[in-house]
């Protein structure tokens, strides 16, 4: 039996859907950016019933599987007890969810870069000389951060030693620095988290009253939850509670390049910029303002097409297919491996 839902099956699962969407007849209009989509039929039937035999054979850690084609979600189905109402933690989703509300701050004038320093939004960590703070630590912008390029050993490598640290800003600039900033790309949920600061000490709000103002709000999204750090910033990385629905709320949002209900929420160009290649993780990916950007292969078709995806540890997942007007969201339990 496979516990571990692994990128591979998600590919499998976003391959199915494919071919199930492509050539299906039109979805039931409803206006764009709706706060409730209209649910419709018109994924594959056998082709579902194959993912789902797979799923009930294989994969005891799923939770949810949603399909959303032209605003309309046209398959969904849960797991282990869970509804459309549960909200389950989405883990690194979250670091995509903050570069949101990044690029609606700098949009405000609440940021003026993202080439600002760091240091200009926490000075008192920056000045501190217990962290060992180096002429390369104070030049760690944002757009480092937004980027994973910080250069900093990232605190993935200790994250448990992060996680019940009781200061979390001060964990993750404590850590040497392994590369110059800019140089390579190195996950780091430390540095995310640094960004929930930023937004709080750059806004004079949280980060979750933020949110709630300017992008929760307007999505319609209430029944979720957010956890803090020891000094109660919520998790820039990490900690954020969903259900797949909201999931899809929020990948249909940036399909529609930032636009909800006639309003842009995020500005179009930071849609375009977090979802566009700035630098090479590896071959087959890359990385915009803390979203993954890939190909998504199409059977179906024999063709590659552009994707982009939020993606959680334990294989929670908002993938975003814009030639086919798709979102799939996924959801599973962590603790099953």
């Amino acid at each position: 039996m496979k516990t571990n839902l692994s990128l591979i099956f998600c590919i499998l699962i976003v391959l199915l859907v494919l071919s199930a969407c492509s050539g299906a007849p039109a979805a039931v209009p409803v206006s764009v950016g709706t706060t409730t989509p209209v649910s419709v039929q018109v994924f594959d039937s056998a082709l579902a019933k194959k993912m789902e035999a797979e799923i009930d054979k294989n994969y005891p850690n799923v939770y949810s599987i949603l399909v959303q084609k032209s605003g309309s979600i046209v398959y969904e189905k849960y797991y282990q007890g869970h509804n459309e109402d549960t909200y389950t933690h989405v883990f690194s989703v979250t670091k995509s969810v903050t570069s949101a509300l990044i690029g609606i701050a700098l949009d405000k004038g609440l940021i003026q870069s993202l080439d600002q320093p760091l240091a200009d939004f926490l000075p008192e960590y920056f000045t501190n000389p217990e962290l060992m703070i180096t002429a390369d630590k104070k030049a760690i912008t944002i757009r480092h951060a937004l980027t994973m390029t910080a250069g900093l050993n990232p605190t993935d490598d200790t994250l448990t030693r992060w996680m019940e640290h009781p200061d979390w800003f001060a964990y993750t600039l404590e850590q040497p620095m392994e590369w110059k900033p800019g140089e390579k790309f190195a996950y780091d949920t430390g540095l995310t988290h640094l960004l929930s600061g930023v937004i709080s000490k750059a806004t004079g709000m949280t980060t979750k009253e933020f949110a709630d103002k300017y992008l929760f709000g307007p999505l319609g999204i209430t029944n979720y939850k957010w956890d803090t750090d020891t000094k109660g910033f919520y998790g820039g990385g990490h900690l954020l509670y969903l259900t797949p629905r909201d999931m899809a709320k929020f990948g249909q949002l940036y399909l529609q390049h930032g636009l909800w209900n006639g309003v842009q929420l995020v500005p179009e160009k930071w849609v375009s910029d977090s979802t566009s290649s700035q630098i090479q993780v590896d071959d087959v990916t890359s990385y915009g303002y803390l979203w993954w950007v890939y190909q998504q292969y199409d059977s179906l078709n024999k063709n590659a097409v552009p994707a982009y995806a939020a993606r959680g540890y334990g294989s929670q997942h908002i993938i975003v297919i814009p030639e086919r007007d798709l979102i799939v969201v996924i959801t599973s339990n962590p603790n099953v491996q």
